[in-house]
């Protein structure tokens, strides 16, 4: 009787230190702070990788190429100078110099306003032949085209490029495509960067 008595005692103390340690638990369990988003355009340009603490950043920085870009197509007169962010976006996709395909405009179209009417082809692509829907179809088939076509082959500078793109003339060309891209390097080094601001 008196061992029963005493088991039940051991049971009744380790029930309580039980409890007593889940009450402490519950007393002490450290809650997550909150924190709070960011709210300033610098907060988020401070963000890594479009992300802050876990959350997808929603606003971006401008890349400083396509303003550059797009200011230099439009020191041209260029019709597309609208289309500097894709561009930038196709080359990037296709890993393509993004000052490629815009040079080559300059020397195949006077940067898109001479051409066949309703081709969008400001390239010269297929031997001036090549038609396309717009803007957007043409630049991401000629940056395609480039990395499949000529990069891929073994035609990485513009000196390789040109003896397949314009045979005929491939030293004027690869000339005319390397000034342009020259230029594009010039304003990019000069703009001061406090003006490289754009809103997207």
């Amino acid at each position: 009787m008196r061992n029963l008595v005493s088991r039940f005692q051991a049971f009744g103390v380790v029930s309580l230190f039980a409890i007593s340690q889940v009450q402490l638990l519950q007393v002490t369990q450290i809650q997550p702070e909150p924190y709070n988003l960011p709210q300033t355009p610098t907060q988020i340009e401070q963000s890594l990788d479009g992300e802050f603490m876990g959350h997808e950043v929603i606003g971006k920085i401008a890349d400083e190429r396509v303003v550059i870009l797009q200011r230099y197509l439009e020191t041209q007169a260029s019709p597309l100078a609208p289309y500097a962010h894709f561009f930038v976006e196709s080359a990037d996709r296709y890993g393509v110099d993004w000052k490629l395909v815009p040079a080559i405009t300059g020397i195949e179209s006077g940067f898109g306003k001479a051409l066949p009417a309703s081709s969008y082809n400001a390239f010269g692509w297929a031997n001036g032949r090549g038609r396309f829907e717009n803007w957007e179809e043409s630049i991401n088939t000629v940056n395609k085209g480039l990395k499949e076509r000529y990069m891929d082959r073994g035609a990485l500078t513009v000196d390789q490029i040109s003896r397949i793109y314009c045979p005929p003339n491939s030293r004027k060309w690869a000339w005319a495509v390397n000034h342009f891209m020259d230029e594009i390097d010039t304003l990019q080094r000069t703009i001061r960067p406090e003006n490289l601001t754009e809103s997207l």
